[in-house]
């Protein structure tokens, strides 16, 4: 019999807008296969979902998948130690060096393990490391067009930078296709009556910005489906990413859909994609034009394409479980 491992994560149905959730999604439906440890999803948003999990399967390891703002239930000390002595590990998002070097219980609402997807940052006994896990690969074949299809998906926060990428595409190209998917996120937009404010704020700009008539805007909001996300960005000529430096933040997880969807990226050197600052060649905008790293094609991601697969996740899973299971 496999080892087992409960997964839990916040729920989706109306809350799937959220990046959280949605990574929450991608990693526990991946290891359902993972060859020799058998995982079950537990989403719930309370612990009477994950109360009845546990006594339904009888792990031997529970994983969180945790963040403050959509999770905060799963920091309550006294209601995780109900499952002691079982092995509980809290998924931590936005992980740096100095939270693992420094890392200690008391400090962390008495979690005894960290777990990141953050190959930037060196773990130990305590907090362990994965590589980060793309979705499945597109299944659709680009195509030149006429004009060059520049593309950004991701929620529509101020920091993504998006009017960046207007000003850059109207500095660079006079033929053009400027192709937005902001979906509505749900912590963003939806709650509060906020009715996506933020997503029709960035499309706002963006239509103030571009004044070339050769430049074409595509925008949607409607949330699509992680495969149809991959192959929609594969059907552009580079997808842009151009987001404020924010030090300290966790890695991007729009950014695993354009790898996944192997077509050329532009990005800025913002803290968010640090795990590719020593691409080669460099594919920063600081560095060079957009026209400049399309014309570099996919050959600075090439290294992604199998660090970030399935089988390397696994392998980052069962070391850290060989540890944590007796």
């Amino acid at each position: 019999m496999k080892p087992r491992v409960l997964f839990v994560s916040q729920t989706l149905g109306f809350k799937a807008a959220c990046g959280i959730g949605l990574i929450g999604k991608l990693i526990g439906e991946t290891l359902l296969n993972h060859p020799d440890y058998e995982f079950r999803i537990c989403y719930t948003d309370d612990w009477n979902g994950v109360s009845n999990a546990v006594k339904q399967f009888q792990p031997q390891t529970i994983i969180y998948n945790y963040a403050p703002g959509t999770t905060p239930w799963m920091d309550d000390y006294n209601a995780r130690s109900q499952f002691n002595p079982i092995p509980q590990v809290r998924i931590m998002h936005d992980m740096h060096q100095r939270i693992a070097d420094e890392f200690h219980p008391d400090n962390h609402a008495g979690w005894q393990y960290l777990l990141a997807d953050d190959p930037s940052v060196v773990g130990n006994d305590r907090v362990f490391i994965t590589n980060r896990l793309l979705p499945p690969t597109s299944t659709h074949a680009y195509q030149d067009g006429p004009k060059p299809i520049i593309g950004f998906q991701g929620f529509g926060p101020p920091h993504k930078g998006i009017a960046r990428l207007a000003h850059k595409v109207q500095e660079e190209f006079d033929e053009a296709v400027l192709r937005l998917h902001i979906p509505y996120g749900y912590y963003e937009d939806l709650i509060h009556q906020r009715a996506g404010s933020n997503a029709l704020a960035r499309a706002a700009e963006v239509r103030s910005i571009i004044t070339k008539p050769g430049i074409d805007l595509e925008i949607s909001h409607d949330l699509m489906e992680t495969d149809d996300i991959v192959n929609w960005l594969a059907q552009n000529t580079i997808n842009c990413y151009f987001y404020d430096y924010l030090d300290g933040a966790g890695m991007s997880g729009s950014i695993d859909y354009a790898i996944a969807a192997r077509r050329p990226i532009a990005l800025t050197r913002s803290h968010q994609f640090r795990n590719f600052w020593k691409c080669e060649p460099s594919i920063f905008i600081e560095d060079k034009s957009i026209k400049e790293i399309i014309a570099q094609g996919t050959a600075p991601l090439e290294y992604f394409y199998n660090a970030y697969s399935a089988e390397s996740v696994y392998r980052d899973y069962s070391a850290m479980l060989q540890k944590l299971i007796a």
